[in-house]
């Protein structure tokens, strides 16, 4: 009888002990969801946002440097660190991470290094991160942004002329401001208004922002044929465009009346206007696939009604 209590209060011992451990181990494993990013930047692009592989053009990179910069989100304790390797987890280095839980790590690259990069950041209770959801691969490329940029202007250009819906969408960002479906329905209905379009552009200028955002001064001459009245009509104007870098590809983010594509519905695809020194008149589409040409700030004004 005794041996039987013994053994009775050794296997409810043994029970208690497991029980322990295994909460334990459920509270560490639920630390991975404890732990998250309030923010997270690379050279002030959305970590996320710039998918698993990131290219960069070394002339866009300030005081050639690249910078990760976040603040880290913690539901128990304190952050304990935060490091950041560069070469697939063979080495680590830790980053300056302050009191409330921002972090700033920045090198020097190389140029056709590709650095594969983690991040972990672990609180003072010692769990950590979900680090595999941090990986991201950086290539850095010694090519002109600017080269780059006035290339995907002037392709976008030529499809828009030879009226290829598809090949234009390409130049396209997925975060277009004004709605990619948005966009694709409009430059279909302007092929549908018009023929023989010829544009003429000449870039005024070319800048690079904080965000890695190409910002793009045009001004241009184009020339239109009404597929309903056989009309030629001709305008001019200076328009800008946002385009972002996305895996090395630029693509237009952003477009300012006066449009040069997508007329048929500009209240809807354009995001704000260039203002027009001299009210030239520009081109018009309404509803119906008709063509005029109206003073700019009178076609403006009928844009934004329209919208």
């Amino acid at each position: 009888m005794k041996r039987l209590l013994i053994l009775i209060l050794a296997i409810i011992t043994l029970s208690f002990v497991v029980s322990k451990a295994e909460a334990k181990w459920w509270i560490f494993g639920q630390g991975n969801d404890g732990i998250d990013f309030d923010y997270l930047y690379l050279n002030n692009n959305s970590y996320e946002e710039l998918g698993s592989k990131a290219v960069l053009y070394k002339d866009s990179l300030q005081n050639g440097t690249i910078t990760i910069k976040g603040k880290t989100s913690i539901k128990k304790g304190k952050v304990g660190y935060v490091k950041i390797t560069k070469d697939n987890k063979q080495t680590w280095e830790k980053a300056k991470v302050s009191d409330n839980g921002a972090f700033t790590y920045s090198f020097v690259p190389e140029e056709s290094t590709k650095y594969q990069v983690f991040i972990e950041v672990a609180d003072t209770i010692g769990d950590i991160n979900k680090v595999d959801e941090t990986y991201k691969e950086i290539t850095i490329i010694n090519e002109s942004i600017n080269g780059k940029v006035a290339e995907a202007v002037n392709n976008m250009i030529r499809a828009y002329e030879n009226e290829e819906s598809n090949l234009f969408m390409t130049y396209v960002s997925s975060d277009f401001t004004g709605d990619t479906a948005v966009l694709d329905s409009a430059i279909r209905k302007d092929f549908n208004a018009f023929e023989l379009i010829k544009i003429n552009p000449y870039i005024n200028n070319i800048s690079s922002g904080a965000s890695g955002k190409a910002y793009v001064a045009i001004q241009f001459n184009r020339t239109v044929v009404s597929s309903k009245s056989g009309q030629t009509y001709t305008d001019k104007g200076y328009t800008e465009f946002v385009l972002t870098n996305e895996n090395g590809k630029f693509k237009v983010f952003s477009m300012k009346n006066p449009l040069i594509f997508g007329l048929s519905d500009a209240g809807n695809v354009a995001t704000g206007t260039v203002q027009s020194p001299n009210n030239d008149p520009i081109l018009l589409v309404d509803r119906t696939g008709n063509v005029n040409e109206k003073p700019f700030n009178q076609a403006i004004d009928i844009i934004e009604n329209d919208s």
